[in-house]
């Protein structure tokens, strides 16, 4: 879908690194290369969370899961920004031939990186070897934690450095080894009895391979380049990529913060065993709510090099990402218990959680897809205004709903930093002249919510029900044209040759056909 943004929407002028040169092969192969990788992360694990849960109890899950959401907002909390930086630098050293360059700003991020997390983690560190108390965790949680941060934070530079110079590909097959192996060593380790320590291990060896197959690339692509890093810190080096990225950095920790505060929240008044029956109910809605994300993600550098056209891109973007987020986030709406029916009765409740959390997926990429849109165009108040709204909402609905209605609450407080998003979008839409097509995305959402509706009162079994959603869907947004043909062939051109394309046109045209008309 990325194809047809680009090949009709995108005029290039100098803007930084772009230019009229850009790579627009290099672009399409790279943001398939990055989706791909979303894609196998956010299966292998799901798997790895329903795979754990038949063998070790919520309690083990909702440990697990507080020491991961603390790893993830430390790491960004602790990163400035720096990784976006490095994105932005290496980006228009590697369109100028600037292996100099490139060497100088991955040197000082790696440097800068380890200058920060390592006291950070020495210090979990010491707290675990004194007994000291750290948010609830055990001392073994903390060797944990202290762990997985030590491996975690530096990676994040290897990735930017690959997403730079469009070898993405790098990136998917270091998430798809580590996230394929912790899946089967866990399951392995888990069968074993391990319980906890086989979690633990198995999360600590996918962190070891996803950054040894990352450094791995980097030294080759260091000596294909002819790159020399420098054991000096640049400090002007450093202020160019803490500058670059702070645009970035308050948002998204605000972010962060709005998604992990849930879990620790629960965790801290509640317990292990209801964290862990959110945080189920959470991974299952993440690879939702990352189907429309990962689309949003990849359009940024693109609105970023475009001189026009950027808001007929975005709401194209919004569109497709709700064509295909609408009908899946609705299957899970009326089928809540799909992920968990064959978990037992005692993740009944991760349903229920399930349920809520979807309900905002239906919602979340007409907001993020403006976000993306004052993102680029470098409106970064509006972008903390949006995201501030979020978090706040999220996070005053937390203590109040999570003593009450627990994970279900924690649920409901989440999605509500999606509704109450629209109030700065809608604010900054306003300002800056931005018509959000309102009525075409409910007509979209709306198209399967009928569906769904009927679906659910008739009732009709899930083996039905999921299919038929998904093709009535299909066939509305077809012949409305939600999604038009030639979009449609400008997908698969993404994947395959205009040979193999007209091929198996062949053999759909008939499906093709009934699916657009004549």
């Amino acid at each position: 879908m990325l194809v047809t943004f680009l090949r009709r929407r995108l005029h290039i002028v100098s803007v930084g690194t772009v230019t009229e040169e850009l790579d627009l092969q290099g672009v399409i192969r790279s943001s398939i290369w990055l989706y791909l990788g979303v894609a196998i992360f956010n299966i292998a694990g799901f798997l790895y969370w329903i795979v754990a849960s038949v063998y070790v109890s919520p309690d083990v899950i909702g440990s697990t899961s507080a020491i991961l959401s603390i790893e993830s907002l430390v790491i960004n909390v602790l990163s400035f920004g720096v990784p976006i930086g490095v994105r932005r630098y290496i980006g228009s050293a590697w369109g100028r031939n600037a292996q100099s360059e490139i060497s100088s700003h991955l040197s000082a991020a790696l440097i800068f990186s380890l200058m920060i997390n390592i006291p950070a983690s020495l210090l979990i560190l010491l707290s675990a070897s004194t007994g000291a108390a750290f948010l609830g965790l055990s001392q073994s949680g903390l060797l944990f934690l202290t762990i997985i941060i030590l491996l975690d934070f530096w990676p994040g530079i290897l990735a930017s450095l690959f997403i730079s110079i469009l070898k993405t590909q790098y990136t998917t097959v270091s998430n798809s080894v580590s996230s394929i192996s912790k899946l089967l060593v866990g399951a392995v380790l888990l069968h074993a009895g391990f319980g906890l320590n086989g979690v633990f291990a198995s999360i600590i060896l996918a962190s070891v391979l996803r950054g040894a197959i990352l450094a791995g690339y980097a030294i080759r692509t260091s000596r294909h380049l002819g790159l020399e890093m420098r054991r000096s810190f640049d400090y002007s080096v450093f202020r160019d990529l803490l500058g670059a990225g702070s645009a970035t950095w308050i948002p998204n920790t605000l972010m962060v913060i709005g998604q992990t505060l849930g879990v620790l929240l629960i965790f801290g008044t509640v317990g292990a065993n209801e964290t862990g029956l959110y945080y189920i109910a959470f991974a299952v809605s993440t690879a939702v709510y990352n189907l429309s994300g990962s689309v949003q993600s990849l359009m940024f550098p693109v609105l970023s090099g475009m001189s026009n056209g950027r808001r007929d891109a975005v709401l194209d973007a919004v569109r497709l990402s709700l064509a295909i987020t609408a009908p899946i986030a609705l299957i899970l709406v009326v089928y809540p218990f799909l992920p968990f029916m064959f978990l037992g009765a005692t993740y009944s409740r991760s349903a229920e959680i399930l349920f809520v959390l979807v309900l905002g997926a239906l919602f979340f990429p007409i907001v993020s897809g403006y976000s993306s849109y004052v993102y680029a165009a470098g409106e970064y108040r509006h972008v903390i205004a949006i995201d501030l709204t979020a978090t706040t909402s999220r996070l005053a609905l937390y203590f109040l709903l999570v003593p009450v209605a627990q994970g279900f609450g924690a649920g409901v407080a989440y999605i509500s930093g999606v509704f109450f998003a629209f109030l700065p979008v809608a604010a900054s839409a306003r300002n800056l002249g931005f018509q959000l097509n309102y009525k075409k995305s409910f007509q979209i959402i709306g198209i399967p919510s009928f569906i769904a509706l009927l679906i659910a009162i008739l009732p009709v079994p899930w083996f039905l029900g999921a299919p038929l959603l998904l093709m009535f869907s299909a066939f509305a947004y077809a012949r409305l044209r939600v999604v038009t043909k030639s979009e449609l062939r400008d997908m698969a051109l993404a994947f395959l040759s205009p040979e193999s394309v007209a091929r198996v046109y062949q053999h759909t045209k008939r499906i093709v056909v009934l699916l657009f008309g004549d």
